[in-house]
């Protein structure tokens, strides 16, 4: 599954969603958005990441558009699974400040000002 990461505030859906909570590793859980017509996943919403979606990149209109530039819980892959990118890759999570574009970053951190 390829999630792209965008600010909340930058999705617009055609359409109907509902939604449920759902567990985590860390216990926080997050939100799920379906399509009510299909069922399809649409995006979700993490409690430990405020303003940002993960969107199923598949769900986007032009997904060429959005490459994977990180794979994460790599040690959870299945063995057939070859990733040629090793320097992009985390056995679990990846450190955010570490790893995002600076001007992602910085957009992001801008973006989290309005939200309080």
């Amino acid at each position: 599954v390829i999630h792209t990461t965008i600010l909340e505030n930058s999705l617009s859906v055609d359409g109907k969603v509902s939604s449920t909570i759902l567990p985590t590793g860390s216990g926080k859980g997050y939100r799920a958005y379906f399509c009510v017509e299909c069922g399809v996943y649409l995006y979700c919403k993490y409690y430990i990441g405020p303003g940002r979606l993960n969107v199923r990149t598949k769900t986007l209109e032009d997904p060429k558009m959005f490459p994977p530039q990180v794979h994460i819980f790599t040690k959870d892959k299945d063995p057939w699974l070859n990733l040629s990118d090793k320097e992009k890759c985390f056995e679990t999570a990846y450190d955010r400040d570490k790893t995002w574009p600076a001007e992602s970053i910085k957009r992001y951190n801008k973006h989290l000002e309005t939200i309080k």
